[in-house]
């Protein structure tokens, strides 16, 4: 099945039976299939597998190849709101979308253009190395300020059908194995599903995936917006209406992934009906031969 025929079978699942909006994203893209958004405690949450847990170094996002065609990755970006929005400021628009448009609301009977109050503070992100980004507020940062943002370009590497890269936040924190940065990929990591592992070298411990509510952004190389993945409470959040797609995740202990079944994101624990399985899977979006079969 064609990338474009999984994307149109996604956006049939958006929240509240919206209308899609018009792809402007030519594929096939990658797609974001696992997010670590929050951290479990203690040497549970050691999902970079260095041998600590780090409330905001051990949070990644997990891209694989679901198309039947290799994709370059060089130039895509993800990226969250708040590193959306000094993105927005730095391109003279709004943080709502490109140029200034209006946000694509989270349900259709509440439509707005700027982000909601968070939920109180998450103890595990303010009082752990990495901090996070529930913890006080902080002055803004501008978007090209090195490691002050969830934010990371791909550098050149071609992904073949069913392959899987992984991006961790790497605050306070060291992959084992190889790993690749934006000025560069490694090898195959041994460690995490022979996946390509990547680290954002992030260096504030602000820079960390809201617990109670976010999203996070998948850009194109020409900056357009291709799929997003949003949870939590406030659900609305100013999102950019451009991107191809939109999908909600539970809130919950541990990752969050892309269930091949029913194209939906599930706790990744309860993904095999078992609600004490794994926690995350960084890498390991399938077996081998699973990974290049596309969603149904």
């Amino acid at each position: 099945m064609p990338q474009t025929c999984i994307l149109i079978a996604l956006l049939a699942l958006q929240p509240g039976g919206q209308a899609p909006q018009p792809a402007k994203a030519t594929g096939p893209h990658p797609m974001i299939t696992e997010v670590l958004y929050d951290v479990p405690g203690r040497l549970a949450g050691d999902a970079n597998k260095d041998g600590k847990r780090t409330s905001g170094g051990d949070e990644f996002i997990e891209l694989a190849n679901l198309s039947d065609s290799s994709i370059n990755l060089k130039g895509y970006t993800v990226l969250d709101s708040n590193a959306w929005e000094a993105r927005e400021e730095s391109l003279g628009g709004t943080a709502a979308s490109p140029g200034g448009g209006t946000a694509s609301p989270a349900s259709p009977t509440a439509p707005v253009t700027q982000p909601a109050p968070r939920a109180p503070a998450d103890p595990a992100k303010t009082t752990s190395p990495g901090g996070g980004r529930d913890a006080a507020p902080r002055e803004k940062q501008p978007y090209d300020a090195p490691g002050q943002h969830v934010r990371f370009t791909f550098p050149d590497l071609t992904l073949k059908p069913g392959e899987v890269v992984v991006v961790f936040n790497g605050m306070d924190s060291t992959v084992p194995g190889a790993v690749g940065t934006s000025e560069g990929a490694a090898g195959e990591n041994s460690a995490f599903g022979a996946a390509r592992v990547f680290s954002m070298k992030t260096m504030s411990q602000y820079a960390a995936l809201g617990n109670d509510g976010d999203w996070v952004l998948l850009l194109a190389p020409d900056g357009t917006p291709v799929q997003g993945l949003w949870w939590g409470s406030p659900k609305v959040e100013a999102r950019p209406g451009s991107a191809t797609i939109w999908m909600e995740a539970p809130v919950g202990e541990g990752s969050v992934q892309l269930e091949r079944g029913s194209g939906k994101f599930k706790l990744h624990r309860t993904l095999m009906g078992n609600p004490k399985g794994p926690l995350f899977s960084p890498g390991e979006f399938g077996a081998p031969a699973e990974a290049a079969k596309p969603l149904k």
